[in-house]
């Protein structure tokens, strides 16, 4: 089934998240960039966020640009923009767009909710998620990719 990819693509976001919440580590870019062992790496923000970045350090199987480019570089803001452009394609040929994944990823809170809204999968309820309105926790964020989740096995 087309949507399979983006389902495995959420639930590997969602363990990550939760790891990362489990550690009481911070959602932000300094904290994965600084999880790198030796890292010189200093570039924090308006790229990616946080989320992808954390994926990048996690499991890729599912990611086939991301993991192909991690084998190839030792860049981890390349995997995790890789690994952006992996959900924008799996959800694009899944719901035909790929603004879901980017109310994920986005940087910019702004941007996050216009995408959800854009996605027209929330009510105005769920368009109140932490995720979408401010900074949010791992945990948050994990709650929302579940959210997620749930929105695309839903989707027909």
């Amino acid at each position: 089934m087309i949507k399979d990819l983006l389902i495995a693509q959420l639930t590997d976001i969602h363990a990550t998240m939760l790891v990362v919440h489990k550690r009481n580590k911070a959602l932000d870019m300094s904290a994965w960039i600084t999880e790198l062992a030796g890292s010189k790496e200093n570039h924090f923000c308006d790229t990616v966020a946080c989320i992808c970045g954390w994926q990048s350090l996690g499991e890729l199987t599912n990611f086939p640009q991301a993991k192909e480019y991690q084998d190839a570089a030792n860049d981890p803001e390349g995997v995790a923009l890789r690994l952006s452009n992996d959900l924008d394609e799996a959800c694009s040929a899944a719901l035909g767009y790929s603004n879901l994944v980017a109310s994920i990823y986005d940087a910019d809170v702004v941007c996050r909710l216009g995408y959800a809204q854009n996605s027209i999968l929330f009510n105005e309820e769920e368009l109140g998620h932490p995720h979408l309105t401010g900074n949010p926790t791992a945990l948050e964020a994990a709650n929302y990719v579940a959210l997620c989740i749930e929105k695309v096995k839903a989707y027909d």
